[in-house]
């Protein structure tokens, strides 16, 4: 407990699934973690949890494809704390489609949060990751589709290499300012936004029963993950991309 003491951290897309399961296990660790979600309610009701647990974080409303929501959330916190020392950028969608049928709309709508979100994050954070006392640290969350492929999903698994490769990116010009940048590669993981697939038997063939531990993975197994990268412990880890899918991608070559 308190390897996060004194941390200022913003946790994205932490209304619900992976997100705040990452916002809760942060702040169990001592940091004050600024839970942010397009949803008011789901980022609200996440905020409550961790202060049951007699641990400190704050909600506000934040579409990450939206740049001036950004800047808004940056200035809350910049004016109440005047640093940031962890940035995880979570937000994600997934559209289940095949390729010939994805419309513009929905290439756009998916990339704009998947992958614009976190390019926005990961440029408009830095100003406030540069005045951590410590060196500060962003984790990326990407999908090991981003190292191989299913069909139905072509444009999430786009956006996922765009975020692969942009973490490395980061973590090359950042160095110079002691802020790491990693990204977490999970399989598939039981949250709201996988919870229709997961009633799906072909899907379940396709996926489930192709991984070398034969289940998917509870949120928690990521966010232990995430707290390693943001902690002390990977000091020196950097432009690392860390799959945790159960073996899928080594069985898959």
């Amino acid at each position: 407990m308190g390897k996060l003491n004194n941390k200022i951290a913003l946790v994205t897309g932490a209304g619900a699934g992976m997100g705040r399961s990452h916002a809760k296990l942060i702040s169990s660790e001592g940091a004050h973690v600024y839970v942010t979600d397009i949803s008011q309610t789901g980022a609200q009701e996440t905020v409550e949890l961790i202060r049951n647990n007699g641990d400190m974080a704050t909600a506000l409303t934040h579409d990450v494809s939206n740049e001036s929501a950004w800047l808004n959330v940056l200035n809350h916190i910049d004016e109440a704390h005047g640093r940031l020392d962890i940035l995880v950028n979570n937000a994600g969608i997934a559209s289940w489609e095949y390729l010939e049928t994805i419309s513009d709309e929905s290439w756009d709508r998916v990339f704009s949060i998947n992958a614009n979100g976190t390019f926005l994050g990961c440029r408009h954070a830095v100003t406030l990751l540069k005045k951590a006392a410590a060196g500060a640290a962003i984790v990326n969350i990407a999908s090991s589709l981003s190292h191989h492929a299913i069909p139905t999903v072509s444009h999430y698994i786009a956006t996922k290499g765009v975020v692969l490769m942009l973490t490395k990116a980061a973590a090359y010009e950042y160095a110079r300012y002691g802020i790491r940048v990693n990204s977490v590669h999970p399989g598939i993981v039981e949250t709201p936004m996988t919870e229709a697939a997961l009633k799906d038997p072909a899907f379940i063939d396709m996926v489930v029963n192709t991984v070398p531990l034969s289940r998917v993975a509870k949120a928690e197994e990521i966010s232990s993950v995430v707290l390693f990268l943001v902690s002390d412990e990977a000091s020196f880890v950097t432009g690392a991309d860390i799959v945790v899918d159960a073996g899928s991608s080594a069985a898959k070559g």
